[in-house]
């Protein structure tokens, strides 16, 4: 399944009209830093590698990718809603939903903030994350 996520990635990034951004998530137990190609200025390709915590940074190393569609796409603000995976680098593999807002308050619209809603689905247990962070996109 990884090879899959990462072979969707590298098609992704070879359409047209893609734009390149970096993003930085921090909720109560984990941070992740991601990158993603936003294509057509609607969907987002987006991959996560981050820790996980029960205590101290590093416990748990996890790997996430997601597809995040604009619901609401406007120059200062979008509201995305994403399907996706997570996970632990071996260990748990997770469904997830996530549900999200970006606003870029500068005149550029490069730098901006996020706050996302996760459901969390596996086999054995479900879950709800919350997390906010920044987000810097290389407009063109």
């Amino acid at each position: 399944m990884k090879k899959s996520i990462f072979a969707l990635m590298l098609l992704s990034s070879s359409m047209a009209n893609c734009q390149f951004g970096v993003n930085y998530y921090q909720s109560l137990n984990s941070s992740m830093a991601g990158f993603n190609y936003e294509i057509k200025n609607r969907f987002k390709m987006e991959m996560r590698l981050g820790s996980a915590s029960n205590g101290g940074w590093g416990d748990r190393f996890a790997f996430q990718s997601n597809l995040l569609f604009d619901i609401i796409n406007k120059d200062d603000y979008e509201f995305y809603l994403g399907v996706g995976a997570q996970t632990d680098l071996g260990n748990d593999a997770f469904f997830i939903a996530p549900l999200g807002f970006n606003f870029y308050p500068l005149e550029s619209k490069k730098f901006g903030f996020h706050i996302e809603l996760t459901p969390i689905i596996s086999d054995y247990d479900e879950g709800l994350r919350a997390s906010a962070g920044i987000r810097y996109r290389f407009v063109k």
